[in-house]
């Protein structure tokens, strides 16, 4: 790839760019082999290879404790939702969230009875052997629930939507606090 293209890519300057590879090569991360600029390469050096290993293993933990503190959160949030008396739930959003919140649910007395996709079609079969349905199959079955728990951000119109499909139930979102009438 060319530093013309990486700038592209990038959406930088060309001129960030070689001003940055040279500082790369200063550090002893990259080296440079070729002849001229049309056959200029550039390799890791030990160095890089070294650096670029670190870097991985820090996005790896970086990403486990975010993991940790999002399941601790909707932990503690399903935990408030059972204490409340709720025991059924549909989730809203087809996300990672949501397979937090499958997850946590199944280890209390919180059932969880589908999974709306935020879409109009489902991105997946189930989550954890928990059905997905789209937003439209979601208001036209007949599906109980006692709480409908936001995992993704949803237009009001889609809030809306949700509330008057199931109007008994609670609304509540595990990206803040409990929806209310007024919210709403």
């Amino acid at each position: 790839m060319s530093q013309r293209a990486l700038a592209r890519d990038l959406g930088v300057a060309v001129g960030v760019v070689n001003s940055c590879m040279r500082a790369l090569v200063r550090k002893g991360i990259v080296k440079v082999r070729g002849e001229n600029n049309r056959t200029i390469t550039y390799h890791l050096t030990h160095e890089g290879v070294v650096r670029k290993a670190a870097l991985a293993v820090q996005w790896t933990a970086n990403t486990l404790e975010f993991y940790r503190s999002a399941r601790r959160q909707v932990a503690d949030r399903i935990a408030e939702l059972v204490e409340a008396g709720h025991r059924a739930a549909i989730l809203y959003g087809a996300n990672e969230l949501a397979e937090i919140a499958v997850l946590v649910a199944s280890a209390t007395e919180l059932r969880v009875v589908s999974v709306v996709a935020g879409a109009d079609r489902p991105v997946a079969d189930s989550i954890l052997g928990v059905a997905v349905v789209s937003a439209s199959e979601a208001t036209s079955v007949d599906v109980r629930a006692d709480v409908v728990i936001l995992t993704e951000v949803a237009s009001p119109e889609r809030v809306g939507a949700l509330v008057e499909a199931f109007p008994d139930a609670t609304m509540c979102s595990l990206l803040g606090q409990l929806l209310t009438e007024e919210a709403l």
